[in-house]
């Protein structure tokens, strides 16, 4: 049976709908990347350089491989001193988290069915839907792709045991930035992110706001929203950190940051109050990496001193 033959009917659609809630992929998707290892035939979304350059590092593309997942907000009650003081929203908070880690953890099960070493020229996507949208806050989406490579010996000779079950290492590296840490003999162990969501309400802000002698004609600072994006950024880079640790990692590189700030209305619904406020969102995504003091593959020489 190839990929194309697979009948959707054949499928046990309600295994199916328990794997995705479980945070797994669907059985028709492992089908069909079971039998592609199976054929022996790669797809990917390599360029022609990336592609060469893979095969000069010895890592074979295996498959294209994708994790996503469409997360809906839940309801986010005003918590204790949140009436007019900056705090965290944690289902906003978790309900992010939440739908990145399961994206990358199928991207990373896609890995294993085609028997994946690594996964190159991971590009992320995320959006959220329209708060109204719902019945909740709206709807997170993020779709996560890349190749899924093998390591032949000479490469797979450097790996760091980073993890007893050796999963996939997945990057959000380019194949370029890829190839320079294997040249510098520093290992890839693995994706870092987190995501922190804090409110500041605008009766707070508000009421900071000068308004005598002219004063609310000048330049002024929003303190509060300067310390909700304070607060977001250190919650972030701590995650950041504890998950470093957690892979054994030497440090992080590639990191992209990214924030918004919208104004929204959060709290609402029987016996609670609604208060209008400004949501400061602050995310990072790295990868961890491990300088285990392995010899330099390919170093370069000098061919002229010029010391002298």
């Amino acid at each position: 049976m190839t990929p194309d033959s697979i009948e959707p009917a054949s499928i046990d659609l309600d295994e199916s709908l328990r794997r995705v809630e479980a945070g797994g992929i669907p059985l028709l998707a492992k089908r069909r990347l079971e039998e592609t290892r199976q054929a022996g035939a790669f797809t990917s979304d390599l360029s022609v350089a990336d592609f060469a350059l893979c095969h000069q590092l010895g890592l074979s593309p295996l498959s294209q491989v994708m994790g996503t997942c469409i997360y809906q907000i839940g309801y986010q009650p005003l918590g204790a001193g949140m009436y007019g003081e900056i705090g965290e929203l944690r289902t906003l908070t978790q309900a992010w988290n939440q739908a990145r880690d399961r994206a990358f953890a199928r991207l990373a099960e896609e890995a294993q069915c085609v028997g994946a070493n690594a996964v190159v020229g991971v590009e992320v996507k995320s959006s959220v839907g329209n708060w109204g949208e719902t019945t909740g806050y709206g709807s997170i989406e993020y779709v996560i792709t890349g190749t899924a490579v093998a390591r032949d010996h000479a490469a797979a000779k450097h790996t760091a045991k980073h993890t007893a079950s050796q999963a996939p290492v997945i990057t959000e590296l380019t194949v370029a930035d890829y190839a320079k840490l294997l040249a510098a003999g520093i290992e890839p162990v693995g994706i870092v992110a987190w995501t922190s969501v804090f409110f500041v309400s605008l009766l707070n802000i508000q009421a900071e706001r000068p308004m005598f002698g002219g004063s609310s004609f000048q330049n002024y600072e929003y303190q509060e929203v300067t310390q909700c994006f304070y607060g977001a950024r250190e919650r972030v880079t701590g995650q950041l950190g504890t998950q470093a640790q957690a892979l054994g990692a030497s440090g992080i590189v590639g990191v992209r940051i990214a924030h918004t700030i919208s104004t929204q209305r959060v709290g609402g619904g029987v016996g609670q109050p609604e208060r209008t406020g400004l949501i400061a969102s602050f995310s990072a995504l790295g990868t961890a990496v491990l300088d285990h003091g392995a010899e330099i593959p390919n170093a370069p020489q000098p061919t002229i001193d010029l010391s002298t």
